[in-house]
């Protein structure tokens, strides 16, 4: 199951929409002005794999955005 949310990289503050199976990130959209992660937005967003290795090196490294 896909499972969509924005999350913050805590070292840089870039927020991402990201497509997350299994817990691992699959597909990602940004970064995002962190005024634009509205939750009714996420359906929307235009996911890619085209920056999906720059989150997934650091993956540890972002959380939720709340």
């Amino acid at each position: 199951m896909t499972e969509r949310g924005f999350w913050r990289h805590t070292e840089s503050g870039r927020v991402w929409a990201v497509e997350i199976e299994k817990g691992q990130p699959v597909k990602c959209c940004g970064p995002l002005d962190a005024s634009d992660a509205d939750e009714a937005l996420l359906p929307y967003l235009d996911y890619s794999t085209k920056d999906l290795g720059l989150i997934r090196a650091e993956w540890s490294s972002y959380s939720p955005l709340k």
